[in-house]
């Protein structure tokens, strides 16, 4: 008799332990807000519209999952759904951006974001998902996009463009990655990101959306390509080599033939390296100088 009362204790203890780890799991993807007013922001030409009661998703004590399973979540409060829509009226070009931006409350309690994974995808007319980005990491970008106006410090999540009135519809997903191992981190954190839209008319940003060696090649004439049978060098003084990718700006220097690899630097300057440790001119004792020696 004692055994059984034992056994009865042990299996309603499982049964306490299973319950709460579904509670958690339940609990861990919220929005901080929720209600059925459709709210909007307008930049420029582009209007972004939502149903929540703000445009922010939070994690809050979440346990990480695959990224599998986080892509496809639908229940309630665990995805943000969201409208992207122009009204263009002439012959205009409108470049737009949503990115995502941390805006975590509290720094004591919060989560790292290199821990944090995001996905997007577009909805299409037949309620079927079209996937924009691949689960990346929450990554601020470290310059501006002077095509669409988006600052730094934030994620670019996807980016295009539009020349006519049309609306597009978006999902996002958060959660926090598979690597990521909760013990000993006390519980309770949080990350909460801020879902923005920017948007600016001018001349039409750069867009890869094919492979990128055979889209750059066919828009370069064969005068700016230069093949010495192991790559294809694009030169002249401004070829038409720009590619827009991971929210910045690149030209394409050439494409290795045989492992259809290509080369870029970017466009903009991300970084600068002082020519001398004492900001002079000189080239004795200069960086150029170390690194011609090595």
């Amino acid at each position: 008799m004692e055994k059984t009362k034992k056994e009865i204790v042990i299996i309603g203890l499982i049964l306490l332990m299973v319950i709460a780890l579904i509670g958690v799991s339940y609990a861990a993807f919220r929005f901080t807000g929720e209600g059925t007013k459709v709210n909007s922001i307008t930049t420029g030409s582009i209007t972004m519209t939502y149903e929540e009661s703000d445009n922010t998703i939070s994690l809050n004590g979440a346990l990480p999952t695959t990224d599998e399973t986080g892509k496809v979540r639908l229940n309630d409060s665990e995805y943000f759904d969201f409208t992207v829509s122009s009204n263009i009226s002439g012959d205009v070009n409108i470049n737009y951006e949503i990115s995502a931006k941390d805006v975590t409350s509290s720094s004591a309690n919060k989560i790292d974001g290199n821990n944090i994974k995001l996905y997007l995808t577009r909805l299409t007319d037949d309620g079927k998902e079209e996937e924009l980005m691949t689960p990346e990491v929450y990554n601020e970008e470290t310059s501006s996009n002077n095509f669409t106006g988006r600052p730094t410090g934030e994620m670019s999540l996807y980016t295009s463009s539009m020349n006519s009135s049309e609306s597009n519809k978006y999902r996002l997903r958060m959660w926090v990655d598979e690597d990521y191992n909760p013990q000993g981190d006390g519980g309770g954190l949080q990350f909460s990101v801020q879902i923005n839209v920017y948007g600016k008319d001018g001349d039409k940003m750069p867009v890869t959306t094919g492979p990128v060696n055979e889209v750059l090649l066919s828009n370069i004439p064969e005068d700016n390509q230069y093949n010495d049978e192991v790559d294809t060098f694009i030169t002249g003084e401004d070829p038409n080599n720009y590619i827009w990718y991971s929210g910045k700006l690149w030209r394409a220097v050439s494409i290795n033939n045989e492992a259809k690899t290509t080369k870029l630097v970017t466009q903009w300057n991300i970084s600068t390296v002082a020519y001398n440790p004492r900001n002079q001119t000189n080239f004795a004792g200069s960086y150029m100088e170390v690194s011609t020696i090595l």
